[in-house]
């Protein structure tokens, strides 16, 4: 069932903009998911928030970082030298070995070092892991696999990395993809033996190193590699949960970050969300307290859509591609939140320039519409990402990260906040109820002031002299 959200809104009575948010310790009370910045909070769930911060942004970006709102930095991209490597590290490869890591006193990972290291002063329990490889720089991983030798110099390499680095913690896997069984048996072989060195390296230091890694989870994605093997030897396993559908699927559009999978998707031959993802590593026995559920902080659409065989915009076809680039390096049909904040959701999140916010209850997700030219622009929704960490809490899982933290205006770092259940810094106590039992110690607010339950009370109004309240401020 499809719903505009100006129409969900009315329905449960809130201000639009406004959403229910809370947890089993408090009542639910409304939170402004469009504030258009980062709010502040604490880390009182226990869950991983974490974000990639991409190297082409510049490193002043780490000084906007406010730590207490993250657990984990993944630094993005490390490069390796050797056959297929990316061009942009040639120079610096020309006076290295082959699967060596591609930097030196030179390269822009020091400078971020340093900015990471001022980070970590100002909150000291962030975690930063730099991240090897990516869609563009993962050719290397196959020949660097392929024998013990060549897996040594990488894991060598590695370690030499973080002990001139001391405000790296460990290191992030991003190998898109395995091909094939030999080589997801190589994948697993790698993260071995790095936990290997690993150990080694913390008897020397007495720190902790993670070893973590970014993975695909549709069964095609899976089924080339024993995560069953390398499991034992990981830390994290962030499941990259977006990128489901785009440019390639004119023929069948979708929700590219959806949690759930729509059946006018699966209708067309292909279909797959968030928790199917889950599911497939669940399967396989990956404990869930591994598994870290992803946000994309960026949106893919299409324009000229043509509604599918089950009448709705998801399992249709396009003609086009949509949003426009408006940059040099901007990819037509892609765009990041912030401009999707601006340009599609405005200052209220219920849509500007002639879009409509829908919900569609098939695949539980919010998406832009336009009637006009037909453009769908399905993206993570501050709404849906605050659904995705309540189901990371409901199903135990590591807790929530998200590509890529340039891309935000704080919306979606705020929900993911919200979804694992963090407080505020700057939270409101609740408003007194009649109807609501409290007992010693609760607190609540009461016509401008602070008071504090003496012992079990109901329905006594904050406020006597003698009664079961104490004022705590005025």
């Amino acid at each position: 069932m499809k719903w505009k959200l100006s129409e969900i809104c009315k329905r449960l009575a809130f201000p639009l903009g406004m959403i229910l948010v809370g947890n089993a310790a408090s009542a639910a009370e409304p939170v402004d998911y469009f504030i258009g910045k980062h709010d502040k909070f604490k880390q009182t769930s226990g869950k991983v928030v974490a974000s990639y911060v991409a190297n082409w942004a510049d490193p002043t970006i780490v000084d906007s970082i406010y730590g207490n709102n993250l657990t984990h930095v993944l630094y993005a991209f490390m490069h390796i030298c050797g056959p297929g490597q990316v061009e942009a590290v040639n120079e610096i490869c020309s006076k290295k070995s082959e699967f060596q890591l591609a930097e030196d006193v030179n390269s822009i990972d020091k400078t971020f070092a340093t900015k990471f290291a001022e980070l970590k002063q100002r909150a000291p329990h962030i975690k930063i892991i730099p991240s090897v490889g990516g869609w563009g720089g993962s050719a290397p991983f196959v020949p660097m696999t392929a024998t013990p030798d060549s897996r040594q110099v990488f894991v060598q390499s590695v370690v030499d990395f973080l002990k001139r680095n001391p405000s790296f913690d460990g290191i992030d896997i991003d190998w898109e993809w395995p091909k094939n069984i030999k080589e997801g048996e190589a994948y697993a072989d790698l993260m071995i033996e790095i936990r290997q060195a690993f150990d080694l390296l913390e008897q020397e230091t007495g720190r902790k190193y993670l070893i973590t890694s970014a993975i695909g989870t549709h069964a095609n994605n899976i089924q080339n590699i024993n995560y069953v093997r390398a499991e034992p030897y990981m830390d994290y396993i962030f499941m990259m949960t977006y990128d489901f559908f785009g440019t390639w699927s004119k023929g069948n559009i979708g929700h590219h970050t959806a949690l759930q999978t729509h059946d006018s998707n699966l209708a067309k031959g292909y279909g797959h969300g968030g928790a199917q993802g889950v599911r497939n590593m669940l399967e396989l026995g990956i404990p869930a307290e591994k598994l870290v559920l992803g946000v994309a902080k960026y949106a893919r659409g299409w324009d000229g859509v043509t509604r599918g065989p089950q009448g709705t915009e998801i399992g249709g076809s396009a003609t086009g591609l949509f949003p426009k680039p408006v940059n040099p390096w901007d990819q037509a049909g892609v765009a990041v939140y912030k401009r999707i904040a601006e340009e599609i959701l405005g200052p209220d999140g219920i849509g500007i320039n002639g879009f409509e916010i829908r919900y569609d209850s098939g695949c539980d997700c919010h998406y832009a519409w336009r009637e006009s030219d037909g453009a769908f622009v399905g993206f993570d929704h501050p709404v849906d990402v605050m659904k995705k960490g309540q189901y990371a809490m409901d199903n135990k899982l590591a807790g929530l990260f998200s590509w890529e933290y340039g891309q935000d205006n704080g919306d979606i770092l705020n929900a993911m906040n919200h979804g694992v259940g963090n407080e505020l810094e700057t939270a409101k106590l609740p408003i007194w109820q009649s109807d609501k039992v409290y007992t010693k110690g609760d607190k609540v607010e009461y016509q401008g002031r602070i008071y504090v339950a003496k012992w079990w009370t109901f329905n006594n109004t904050p406020g006597g002299i003698y009664g079961p309240w104490e004022l705590a401020i005025n």
